[in-house]
């Protein structure tokens, strides 16, 4: 682990997105030196824009994936199964119903 950079050797740095800018902060990930509009703190740590973004991606694509389509099968399995029982307890009521019944109702 590195050791934290002097306020001072600190202050003679520059934003590496805005050069005209003053450097608050040293990002622990790419070693670069940022301004106070460039730099965020996620996690109790203080990151680059760059770096937070690559960060949340990678994990919420490792973490998420496979979760969400595993439910979606689920859910799409349920629906599929509820979908086919009520077809088949309509088609079972439907058959029930005695002839006499289509019968009479049409004038047979």
């Amino acid at each position: 682990m590195q050791p934290p950079i002097a306020p001072d050797t600190l202050s003679k740095q520059r934003c590496r997105n805005h050069g005209q800018r003053e450097a608050v902060a040293c990002c622990p990930n790419c070693k670069g030196n940022f301004c106070r509009e460039c730099i965020t703190e996620h996690q109790g740590q203080l990151l680059c824009s760059h770096c937070l973004q690559q960060l949340t991606s990678h994990r919420s694509k490792d973490k998420n994936f496979i979760p969400r389509l595993f439910i979606r099968l689920v859910a799409l399995a349920i629906g599929l199964l509820i979908v086919f029982s009520c077809f088949y307890t309509v088609t079972k009521l439907l058959a029930a119903i005695p002839q006499q019944y289509h019968r009479s109702y049409i004038g047979v």
